[in-house]
């Protein structure tokens, strides 16, 4: 019972984070059509990939290393996480904003708008909750703060606002989420030095390199779609979007176990990690099913009526499910635990290298279904490479044990 609330509390702040800005998008797509919504997505697409460097690896190896600090390391790490990440959001923020209206054919004030929206979410500090075990304070925080700033935003669209108010009103609510967590935890000051709080974040940076490189077949098949066949951008985003509004949600269950994976005995590591590899695959089994199922109802809804996709893609994009479930246990789990860092890079270049001549010919070909389904092979060739990476992993450990 103790882990069905646990579990329900790691999914309900996550949920609405991602769920609200859908609830705005009925509205996109009455006011200003498909043309609106591809510009929101490829904003969004940018803005992803600025989003992991505003989030500096902090959000793959912060919660292990909360979950093992003493108190007064903890708030030295609050404070790292916040300054680091807000510094860098100034950074990118020019760039970022003429990428985007570089990429939109129309609304480019909305596209930049979007970006910067999605990319604030990066400041959210849901990975220090998550290695508090405190899910609670992250709907706190997060969830709540997104899905009050959607309302607005759909409100004042509905009576003729501008599409560029979606993205404030993100932005708006990624910015007050640092306050709204620190006043939870009692934590007064936590901006310092940018040259402190970088000398805090040293150990994130090959996750920053990581995650940038794991973007590139994540976040960008959007932005490279815009560039080769913007006529499939309103379809294919469609699509990926409610895929990763579920994988979001699906995260709950490891998300929920980094405190108690993160902490446990080396010599527990091979057997828990096998449990944990299993019951992601149960997860990612009946989130694709669940996902293949609910397509036909929801899509229409979430999407006016204006756009329509085939099966194909609804069963590809389910494959993806299953298949980023299993290697949220392999990667962000066991690999991070055992220190095996250099095999998740390798498997991110692969899916880097392998996405875009994978998207370009099967888009090509085959339209919406085979952009979704070049996503699915190269989470496959991730998948493949990391669990090579834990044997290996696990073989170097088994003859340490022996030879201590």
């Amino acid at each position: 019972m103790l882990r069905a609330k646990q579990l329900f509390w790691y999914a309900i702040g996550p949920a609405l984070g991602v769920l609200s800005p859908l609830l705005a998008v009925p509205i996109v797509l009455m006011r200003f059509g498909s043309e609106g919504w591809a510009t929101i997505a490829i904003g969004q697409s940018v803005g992803a990939v600025c989003l992991i460097l505003v989030e500096m690896g902090w959000g793959l190896s912060g919660p292990q290393r909360v979950s093992r600090a003493t108190e007064s390391l903890r708030k030295q790490l609050f404070a790292a996480g916040a300054t680091s990440k807000l510094t860098l959001m100034l950074i990118v923020s020019v760039p970022m904003c003429l990428i985007a209206e570089g990429l939109a054919g129309a609304h480019r004030l909305a596209a930049a708008s979007a970006a910067m929206g999605l990319a604030s979410t990066g400041l959210a500090p849901g990975w220090f909750l998550t290695g508090l075990g405190r899910p609670r304070d992250i709907l706190l925080s997060e969830g709540l703060p997104r899905m009050a700033a959607t309302l607005v935003a759909s409100v004042a669209m509905f009576f003729d606002g501008p599409l560029v108010t979606f993205g404030l009103a993100q932005l708006a609510a990624g910015l007050l989420a640092t306050p709204i967590a620190a006043s939870r935890l009692g934590i007064r000051r936590y901006l310092i030095p940018p040259r402190t709080a970088f000398a805090g974040a040293q150990e994130n940076l090959s996750s920053i390199g990581l995650r940038l490189t794991s973007a590139v077949y994540v976040a960008l098949p959007t932005t490279l779609l815009a560039h080769s066949a913007p006529p499939l951008v309103a379809g294919f985003a469609a699509v990926d979007r409610l895929m990763r509004m579920e994988l979001v949600f699906l995260q709950v269950v490891p998300l929920s176990l980094q405190r108690e994976f993160g902490s446990c005995p080396e010599s527990e590591v091979a057997r828990r990690g096998i449990r944990l590899v299993m019951l992601n695959l149960a997860v990612g089994v009946i989130g694709a099913a669940a996902f293949a199922g609910v397509f036909p109802i929801v899509f229409p809804i979430a999407f006016a009526g204006e756009l329509w996709v085939g099966p194909l893609s609804v069963l590809a994009a389910a494959g993806v499910i299953l298949v980023c479930s299993v290697s949220r246990a392999t990667g962000s789990l066991w690999l991070v635990r055992r220190g095996g860092i250099r095999w998740i890079w390798a498997s991110a270049a692969l899916g880097a290298v392998a996405v875009w001549p994978a998207l370009s010919s099967l888009s090509r070909e085959h339209g919406v279904p085979g952009a979704i389904a070049a996503l699915l092979m190269v989470e496959i060739l991730v998948l493949v490479v990391q669990c090579v990476g834990i044997l290996l992993v696990e073989r170097v450990s088994a003859q340490r044990v022996v030879e201590a």
